[in-house]
């Protein structure tokens, strides 16, 4: 059966990432894929690259503190995107819509009704839907959560608990493992000596994200004198201009006299492997992150990681096993787990081959491709 998976951007982070695994893996699993987006980006070039027809569609985002007259202009465009989108399942034959994300389920999950087939919304995030949660839920057929977190968020919002199916995000272990040779030229281009100990940061450079904990928790071990020579890389950018000012706040926090020379900001990377592997220690310091999938692609790279305790993160490691937990927005806490690790070359060693033990175990991008196609074949008429 044909599917029609939607996205509301072209260009590549997380959710873009599932995706185009959805996309690699479903032919697997008996379904015809196809994709609308918006047109151009790399998201769409990779897609082309895959042989996945596309379909170029404007998505426009809601956004909370927008002005009434843009939001109402928000709304008719979000309207005229489901007429294009029921169209498109119509004249191609789709028998099911998924939303990648929750905004780009405002205009799937209308046309999936419009067109007389099953809607699937994906929600990726860990945000307040407020009076959309309810709606959308009872126009998809079903309602794919990325965590238990997730899950949780959305009954708590009123979403029919029948209608959840918690999905974890999957990664290609091929392309995220252990590669000592590519973190090795990644240093050597860096200029970091062979003696630093890094610290890895990948991921959209948004306040939730906790950069700033982070960079405070290295200046804390800086001013202590006790760190040696302690680096950090921060590679990601704010890819929808939400927070123009965050990372300007980061790159001055880190020219202070405790990090001066300390930070490299990377910007957002297509090699983020080589990232993983090119540092000793991966942190993750979000708020309410709704699963972490840079924090899997890294413990895919058998890298000992430390993220906070809370949402998918706590799902994912096992505190002491796979990675350290920390209460979140603690950088005098993150400080000493950072610590911890870089002293005791035992216990890292052991947490990031415990790591890439369960990503390999529970988060490959097979086992999530085959957990999805169960969602779809609830939904779907059994073929005779």
């Amino acid at each position: 059966m044909k599917v029609l998976l939607v996205n509301h951007v072209a260009r590549m982070s997380g959710a873009e990432a599932s995706l185009l695994g959805l996309a690699r893996g479903l032919p697997g699993q008996g379904f015809e894929v196809e994709v609308a987006l918006p047109p151009g980006g790399p998201l769409a070039e990779r897609l082309a690259g895959l042989a996945v027809p596309l379909h170029p569609v404007g998505l426009a985002r809601l956004k909370r503190r927008a002005s009434p007259l843009r939001q109402l202009g928000a709304a008719v465009r979000l309207g005229m995107s489901a007429r294009l989108l029921a169209g498109v399942a119509r004249r191609r034959g789709v028998a099911l819509i998924d939303a990648n994300s929750t905004t780009a389920a405002l205009a799937a999950l209308l046309a999936a009704r419009w067109a007389g087939v099953p809607g699937i919304w994906h929600v990726r995030d860990l945000v307040s839907l407020a009076g959309f949660g309810p709606r959308l839920g009872r126009l998809a057929a079903r309602v794919i959560a990325i965590s238990g977190a997730v899950a949780d968020s959305l009954r708590q919002c009123g979403v029919d608990p029948a209608r959840i199916r918690v999905v974890p995000n999957g990664i290609d272990p091929e392309a995220f493992r252990p590669d000592p040779e590519a973190g090795a030229r990644l240093r050597r281009e860096l200029g970091l000596p062979p003696e630093a100990f890094v610290v890895a940061s990948v991921g959209q450079i948004v306040p939730w994200k906790g950069h700033h904990v982070l960079l405070d928790a290295l200046g804390r071990l800086r001013r202590a004198g006790s760190a040696g020579d302690l680096r950090a890389l921060i590679a990601g950018a704010d890819l929808f201009g939400d927070h123009p000012d965050y990372e300007a706040l980061l790159r001055a926090r880190a020219q202070a006299p405790d990090l001066a020379g300390a930070v490299c900001f990377l910007g957002h990377r297509t090699d983020v492997a080589a990232v993983y592997n090119a540092a000793d220690l991966f942190v993750l310091a979000s708020r309410r992150e709704p699963f972490g999938r840079a924090l899997v692609e890294a413990m895919a790279c058998a890298k000992p990681v430390i993220a906070s305790r809370e949402g998918g993160p706590a799902e994912i490691i096992t505190e002491g096993v796979e990675g350290l937990l920390l209460p979140p927005a603690d950088p005098e806490a993150l400080a000493a787990a950072i610590s911890r690790i870089h002293h005791d070359p035992e216990l890292a060693g052991r947490l990031g081959e415990a790591g890439r033990r369960r990503v390999l175990a529970d988060y490959p991008e097979a086992l999530t491709v085959a957990r999805t196609a169960a969602v779809y074949r609830e939904v779907l008429p059994t073929p005779k």
